[in-house]
């Protein structure tokens, strides 16, 4: 694959497949940037949630809910999932520190709202008023 042949070629690219919980967490400290390049019609964008708690902007491929969540919240930029070229871009913006730093107001802003603490309790106070 493309990731892989990249990988191969530049020392800074590393493709890990599916990791653990554990190693998941050690990896997202050592990076700068997520980049969600999904071609699935994701329904909710968590991935970019999970990467903002950790302080990362994220690129994102410009599907369903990865594209609505990176929108909704403005924690990273979006790409033409199809596109080479435009994923190449995104990585290239990113490269100047001060863009990475212009998504930390967003991301410290919205890290509570989407905790899985406060989802949980949002969606149970929705189910009791339902159930009333």
């Amino acid at each position: 694959t493309l990731v892989r042949e990249k990988e191969n070629k530049d020392f800074r690219i590393q493709y890990h497949g599916q990791l653990s919980k554990e190693r998941l967490k050690s990896e997202w400290i050592k990076n700068d940037v997520l980049i969600v390049p999904s071609i699935w019609e994701e329904p909710f964008g968590r991935v970019v949630i999970e990467g903002n708690q950790y302080g990362l902007p994220v690129i994102g491929a410009n599907r369903a809910g990865i594209l609505e969540t990176i929108n909704k919240i403005h924690t990273g930029i979006t790409y033409k999932y199809d596109s080479i070229e435009e994923l190449i871009n995104s990585i290239k913006y990113f490269e100047k520190r001060e863009n990475i730093k212009k998504f930390y107001s967003n991301i410290i802003e919205n890290i509570e709202k989407y905790s899985i603490e406060r989802q949980i309790k949002e969606f149970t106070n929705i189910y009791m008023n339902l159930l009333k």
